[in-house]
């Protein structure tokens, strides 16, 4: 990635975990009406190993890999563009339109904000080595997490892929191809490219 700051054992690429908002594929005890349908449908899952079979809309249109950018480090200063929002229980988060639109509320007033996404590969979490496609590549609106999940696993936030790249990403899909993807692609089409068997 062009002109990213760098820190020892850093991982600029991340694993697609799709479009949902968490990472539940059935609604959980606590909060069975705050679950997405679309939980679990990327490349990766939570605790469980994914097959070539298991990719019913193709390795070919599904992307596994993608850039983002590593944190800035500074806990006193807040970067948009590389930290996240981390946003109280009490914000919308149980989709990733709420994600979305609470992302976008959020964005500047959040007291509380990560700086150290990125920084290791050891931690397989959204804070460190995965990304979803919720919010579209290089997304103006930045990203956030509930405050409760200090590096969230990949539960309630929407951390995108993010490059320094003028104008998109690069993406790794299944089929070991790598293309460079719009800034600009609808998002529709983004939450598709994320998602391995939404047969679209």
């Amino acid at each position: 990635m062009p002109a990213d700051r760098r820190h020892p054992g850093s991982c600029n690429y991340r694993a697609n975990l799709g479009s949902g908002a968490d990472w539940y594929t059935t609604p959980p005890p606590p909060a069975p009406d705050c679950f997405d349908p679309k939980n679990g449908n990327g490349a990766f899952q939570w605790m469980k190993p994914l097959y070539p079979q298991d990719f019913s809309d193709g390795l070919s249109n599904t992307v596994i890999y993608s850039e983002r950018v590593v944190g800035d480090g500074n806990w006193t200063s807040y970067d948009p563009w590389r930290d996240y929002s981390q946003v109280g229980d009490a914000w919308p988060s149980c989709t990733a339109e709420q994600l979305t639109s609470t992302c976008r509320t959020i964005a500047g007033i959040a007291d509380k904000h990560a700086s150290f996404g990125g920084f290791t590969w050891l931690f397989a979490s959204k804070a460190h080595t995965a990304y979803d496609h919720i919010l579209p590549p290089n997304s103006l609106i930045p990203d956030c997490a509930r405050d409760s999940h200090v590096e969230p696993s990949a539960s309630n936030s929407a951390i995108a892929a993010r490059s320094q790249h003028r104008g998109g990403v690069n993406t790794v899909l299944g089929d070991g191809s790598v293309r460079f993807v719009s800034e600009n692609v609808a998002i529709d089409v983004w939450r598709a490219l994320g998602s391995r068997n939404g047969r679209d």
